[in-house]
């Protein structure tokens, strides 16, 4: 759904309530997606360089 659109994402939870028979394959890809890219290695490395900027610069 478009992000921002609440519209979008009503009409997404209608179309998944309305089809239960997909249900375990999107539970499936939602746990697969935060266990490869939503975890906890990968979260911490986006900020990371942005610490890192922030205390350099404090440093300075």
């Amino acid at each position: 759904f478009k992000a921002g659109s609440a519209e979008a994402l009503a009409a997404a939870i209608d179309d998944m309530l309305d089809h239960r028979e997909r249900w375990p394959v999107m539970r499936e890809a939602g746990r697969h997606f935060v266990e490869v890219v939503r975890n906890w290695q990968n979260s911490v490395a986006n900020y990371t360089t942005v610490y890192d900027r922030l205390t350099q610069r404090k440093a300075k």
